[in-house]
């Protein structure tokens, strides 16, 4: 065993992909190519004297010797994690908040008043926009502490999570749109939707607007990285778009979007979660936050 030749960045990883369980969703994650993952794993299987996955129907699963390790694992990166935390000179007067766009746009401006209500010139908070895919990477590299998201998902052990409410999804077209005539599923389905897109050093990347029809079985229409630039291009086409109810709210209101109203559909409703860096946040601010985000979801 060669343990003093392994990196941290190999604990990284490792744990990482106990979490992901492919390789595939690991390299996306992290901006790297499969054969360079693989190449990793077998370098640090190497120096590690052992086989520490195996691959099975339900992805990637740590062997009997790798467990006996994880817990040390684990613990080096929850140490890391503190690091980086004593290293941050803001710290105590800083609230770092990651998000998707829209929830940055049309949330947390809401969350952030109720903050400044409580606590006024003595509160500074710093919002960062990071596509989904991103967010578990980006705080296991101690970007942010705080993080709104509308999709589970699967945190370093030194973080904490919380349903806080709920958002209204609906499906958005222009103003008079031709489907309003007659609004059904089938009729819908006959317009190209606005899909989800992203950008990441492997090239162009393709999101979920989590649509009970799936994109392969709709009309692809153009592109957009945030939900608000979708709202903009339905002004200005025939595109359908199934976008948070408080991005296209603001056009409905202008007068210049509609809501398909399908019989027999129902708009969905998606949970948000809030989940905190237990290392750097207090119990009492973690509850404290929650409550301001409940209260705000309630009456959106």
């Amino acid at each position: 065993m060669q343990v003093e030749d392994i990196k941290f960045k190999e604990v990284q990883l490792f744990l990482h992909l106990l979490k992901t369980k492919t390789v595939r969703e690991l390299g996306r994650q992290f901006n790297m190519q499969p054969g360079q993952v693989s190449k990793w794993i077998s370098g640090l299987e190497r120096k590690m004297g052992c086989v520490l996955i195996e691959r099975g129907a339900s992805g990637i699963q740590p062997t009997a010797q790798a467990l006996e390790y994880l817990p040390y694992f684990e613990r080096l990166q929850e140490l890391h994690e503190e690091l980086i935390g004593l290293n941050s000179e803001d710290k105590k007067s800083v609230f770092t908040i990651a998000s998707a766009s829209f929830f940055a746009t049309h949330l947390i401006p809401l969350v952030l008043q109720g903050m400044l209500h409580d606590k006024g010139d003595s509160l500074k908070v710093r919002m960062l926009e990071i596509s989904p895919n991103q967010f578990v990477p980006a705080a296991m590299r101690g970007a942010f502490e705080y993080c709104l998201h509308s999709k589970p998902l699967e945190w370093p052990g030194t973080w904490s999570t919380e349903e806080v409410g709920t958002l209204l999804w609906q499906v958005f077209v222009r103003k008079g749109h031709p489907v309003l005539k007659n609004p059904t599923m089938k009729e819908v389905l006959k317009y190209p939707f606005v899909a989800p897109v992203y950008w990441t050093s492997e090239g162009t990347g393709y999101g979920d607007d989590e649509f009970p029809i799936p994109m392969k079985d709709r009309i692809r229409g153009h592109e957009t990285a945030t939900a608000a630039s979708a709202a903009e291009i339905l002004k200005l086409t025939d595109h359908v778009a199934f976008i948070p109810e408080i991005v296209g709210r603001k056009g409905v209101d202008r007068g210049e979007l509609e809501v398909v109203k399908i019989p027999g559909w129902k708009p969905v409703r998606k949970t948000v979660y809030l989940s905190v860096k237990n290392t750097k946040v207090k119990q009492h601010d973690y509850l404290w936050i929650q409550e301001i985000c409940k209260q705000i979801l309630k009456k959106l």
